[in-house]
């Protein structure tokens, strides 16, 4: 029991960490100026996207993290 609980308290300490700089990240492109996130030749807003992108897939992988052991321990029972 010990064990398992060490463990979810070092997921959850991760899970917050990932999604703190994914969150710090995307505070940051949002904040910076324009010209530096665009592309001079198509003017296309790559970085930007790259950032929503990491904090989508951060969101969803949190969000999986946690449902998942919440719907596994419902059907064991």
């Amino acid at each position: 029991m010990q064990n398992k609980l060490f463990v979810r308290i070092v997921a959850i300490v991760l899970a917050v960490l990932m999604g703190g700089g994914v969150l710090f990240g995307a505070i940051q492109a949002f904040a910076a100026p324009a010209n530096v996130l665009m592309i001079p030749s198509v003017g296309d807003n790559l970085q930007v996207k790259w950032v929503i992108a990491a904090a989508v897939v951060a969101i969803i992988v949190i969000a999986a993290l946690v449902i998942v052991p919440i719907v596994n321990k419902k059907k064991k029972k």
